[in-house]
């Protein structure tokens, strides 16, 4: 199942509304990915709401508190579908590489994002 954003951040960022949901995925037995845009983002995120200095230990902290999340990579077909999901389905623009992706490898995503109920062939995977 491909990872989102909000599952990783919400393991990061002390108090946050997700964390529970969070824990019941993560803790998952099943294969776990994300794309390798997604510690990009996570860089953006991090250095806008908890540090600056965070930020730069991106990398660090995914693979000290994510070790089970495999990271995949970004390609032309992965950047192709992604346009097309945005111009389809008026996704943001990492909104829409997460969605290219879990719809290249498994069709399924952990989110609380309802961005992605609009995606066809898109399963959103939520404990709550």
């Amino acid at each position: 199942m491909y990872v989102d954003l909000d599952m990783i951040f919400a393991q990061i960022k002390k108090d946050d509304r997700l964390k529970e949901t969070s824990d019941l995925l993560l803790k998952s037995e099943e294969k776990q990915y994300t794309s390798a845009l997604t510690l990009v983002e996570l860089e953006i995120v991090l250095k806008r709401e908890v540090s600056d200095f965070l930020s730069k230990e991106t990398a660090g902290l995914f693979r000290e508190k994510f070790p089970r999340i495999l990271i995949v990579g970004f390609d032309k077909k992965i950047l192709e579908k992604s346009l097309e999901l945005r111009q389809k389905y008026d996704l943001g623009i990492f909104d829409s590489v997460h969605a290219a992706t879990a719809l290249r490898y498994d069709k399924r995503i952990a989110s609380t994002d309802a961005v992605f109920e609009r995606v066809l062939g898109l399963k959103i995977i939520q404990k709550q």
